[in-house]
C-alpha cells in the first residue's frame, strides 16, 4: 500500500519532478507566475498522475492563464477522482465563458468531493458561461461545503437563477458561501438564490420568494454578498421569510450594502419567518450605505426578537439617513425578549437623524438580560443627553456584560446624559474590559468625575478605555488628577488609558 503523505510546492518545476502517484495531500501556491500553455500542459500532466490525491490547494491567481490555460491544467484535475477537499484560487485569469465550462466539466468527474471552494473573482465570466458551469456541476451530490466567489465579473440574472437550481439540489450541503459582489444582479436573479435553492417555484413573485431555501434540509451555515448590485427590499423581505421553513440554519450573513435598500414597503414580511427558525443562533447582516427609514429599521428589530434561539446578533447601519419621520416620533413597538442574546453589535456610525434609532438599541439592551458581550457605534449621529440617559437605563438590566464597548464620539452629549450613564454602568457588577469614546462632545468635570466614582463599583474591571479628548467644557490639570485618583481605587485593575 501506498504510505499517504503531503507536499507543498511554490515552483512548478519542483512539482514535476516529484513522486507525483504517492501525494495525497498537495498544495501549489503558484500565484503571479504568467503561465503559458506549456506551463499549463506540465500541470496537468502532473495533476493526471496524482490518482492517489485526496486534496488539493491550488492558487493559480494573476497568472493571465484564460481559457487555454484553464483547459490545460483541467485535462489533468479531471483524473483525480479520489479528491475529497479542493480549493482553487483562479482570480483575476481573463476566464471567459468557455474556460469555466472547462473547469466545471472536470469538477463534474470528481463525484467524491465533499468540500469544494472556488475564488473566479476578477474575471470575464457572463451568464452563458455560468449556466453551462451549473450544469457541469449538478451531480455532485456528496457536497457538503460550498463556496463561490464570483465577484466583479459580468453576471446578470440568468446565470444565478441556474446556479441557484443546481445548489439546490445538493442534499448534503451543510455550508454554503456565494460572493456576488459587484455584478448587475437585480431582484430576479436575487429572487432565485431564495426560490431555487429548495427547487420550489415561487406562485406569488417576490412575496413568496425564499420559501423554496426551508427545502434545504442540512444546510447549517448560509451566507451571501449581494454588495453593489441593485437589488431592493423586496428581496431581503421575503428571503428572510423564506427562510422560516427551515429547521436547520444556525446561521445567517448577509452582505446587502450598497444597493437600493430602502425599507418602505413591504416591512411587515421582514424577518417575520426568522421566529420558526427554531435553531438560527447567529445573525449578521450587513446594511451599510443604504436608504432605511428609522420605523422600518424598528420593524426589523422586532422580526429578529421573534427568533427565540438567537444568540448572536450584528447589524451594520453605517452611513444610512434616516431621515426625519412624523412616525418615528412616538415610537411605541412592543419589544419582544432577545432572551438568549449574548453579544450584540450594532454599528450606526454617520448615520444621519438617528436619535429614534438609537433609541431602539437601548430598548434591545433593556430586553436582553443575557447579553455578554455589547458593541455599539453610535459616533457622528447627532446623539443627545437624552439618549444617553436612555442607554444608560437601560444598561443596568445587563447584569452578565463582561466586555462593554461604546463610542459616542462627536455628538451633542451633555452632563445629564453621562450621569444617567455612569448610574447604568455602577450596575454592571461583572463587567471585565470597558471602552468608551466620548471625543468631541460637551461634557464638564462634574459628569467625567461621577463616571469615575460609578466605576469604582464594577470592581472585576481589568481593562479600561476612556476618551475625553477636545471637550467644549474642558476641565483644569487639577481636577483631571481627581478624576484619575478615582480610577486607581479600582481594585482588579490592570491596563488604562485614559485620553483628555
Amino acid at each position: 500500500m501506498l504510505q499517504e503523505h503531503n507536499q507543498k510546492y511554490f515552483v512548478l518545476q519542483h512539482f514535476s519532478n516529484s513522486e507525483q502517484i504517492s501525494i495525497s495531500n498537495l498544495e501549489l501556491q503558484l500565484r503571479c507566475n504568467l503561465f503559458g500553455s506549456k506551463q499549463t500542459d506540465e500541470l496537468g500532466q502532473g495533476l493526471r498522475n496524482c490518482s492517489n490525491l485526496k486534496q488539493l490547494i491550488l492558487n493559480l491567481e494573476e497568472n493571465q492563464l484564460a481559457d487555454k490555460g484553464i483547459l490545460g491544467f483541467c485535462v489533468g484535475l479531471e483524473n483525480c477522482l479520489n479528491l475529497v477537499d479542493l480549493s482553487l484560487f483562479l482570480k483575476y485569469n481573463y476566464i471567459c465563458d468557455t474556460g469555466i465550462q472547462y473547469l466545471g466539466k472536470s469538477l463534474g468527474k470528481c463525484q467524491n468531493l465533499k468540500n469544494l471552494m472556488i475564488s473566479l473573482s476578477q474575471n470575464n465570466i457572463q451568464d452563458q458561461g455560468l449556466v453551462n458551469f451549473s450544469s457541469e456541476i449538478k451531480n455532485l451530490n456528496n457536497i457538503q461545503s460550498l463556496t463561490l466567489d464570483l465577484s466583479q465579473n459580468n453576471l446578470c440574472d440568468q446565470g444565478v437563477s441556474t446556479l441557484s437550481s443546481v445548489i439546490g439540489n445538493f442534499q448534503n450541503l451543510k455550508n454554503l458561501y456565494l460572493n456576488l459582489f459587484m455584478n448587475h444582479i437585480n431582484n430576479k436573479g436575487a429572487n432565485e438564490i431564495g426560490n431555487k435553492l429548495g427547487n420550489s417555484r415561487c406562485d406569488n413573485g417576490v412575496k413568496n420568494l425564499g420559501t423554496g431555501l426551508g427545502m434545504c434540509c442540512s444546510l447549517n451555515i448560509l451566507q451571501i454578498s449581494i454588495q453593489n448590485n441593485k437589488v431592493n427590499q423586496q428581496w431581503i423581505s421575503c428571503f428572510c421569510n423564506g427562510l422560516g421553513k427551515n429547521q436547520t440554519i444556525s446561521t445567517l450573513k448577509l452582505d446587502l450594502r450598497n444597493n437600493a435598500l430602502e425599507f418602505q414597503e413591504d416591512i411587515s414580511d421582514f424577518c417575520s419567518g426568522l421566529k420558526n427558525c427554531q435553531n438560527l443562533k447567529v445573525v449578521d447582516f450587513d446594511l451599510r450605505n443604504n436608504k432605511i427609514q428609522t420605523n422600518m429599521a424598528s420593524e426589523m428589530f422586532v422580526g429578529l426578537g421573534r427568533s427565540g434561539s438567537l444568540e448572536k446578533l450584528k447589524i451594520n447601519l453605517r452611513e444610512n439617513n434616516f431621515g426625519p419621520n412624523e412616525q418615528t416620533q412616538e415610537i411605541n413597538l412592543s419589544f419582544p425578549c432577545y432572551q438568549n442574546l449574548r453579544e450584540l453589535d450594532i454599528d450606526l456610525f454617520q448615520s444621519l437623524d438617528s436619535i429614534q434609532t438609537a433609541k431602539i438599541m437601548s430598548q434591545i439592551l433593556g430586553n436582553s438580560n443575557q447579553l455578554e458581550k455589547i458593541s455599539l457605534d453610535l459616533s457622528q449621529c447627532k446623539i443627545n443627553s437624552e439618549v444617553v440617559s436612555c442607554l444608560g437605563e437601560n444598561l443596568s438590566n445587563c447584569q452578565n456584560v463582561v466586555y462593554l464597548n461604546l463610542n459616542l464620539m462627536q455628538n451633542v452629549i451633555r452632563e445629564e446624559g453621562i450621569i444617567a450613564l455612569s448610574e447604568g454602568l455602577g450596575r454592571c457588577k461583572k463587567l471585565n474590559q470597558l471602552i468608551i469614546n466620548l471625543e468631541q462632545n460637551m461634557i464638564d468635570l462634574a459628569a467625567s468625575n461621577f463616571l469615575a466614582l460609578e466605576l469604582k463599583k464594577c470592581n472585576q474591571i481589568t481593562n479600561l478605555q476612556l476618551n475625553f479628548r477636545i471637550q467644549q467644557i474642558w476641565p483644569i490639570k487639577y481636577e483631571q488628577i481627581i478624576m484619575l485618583e478615582h480610577i486607581r481605587k479600582m481594585a482588579r485593575l490592570v491596563t488604562k488609558d485614559i485620553l483628555f
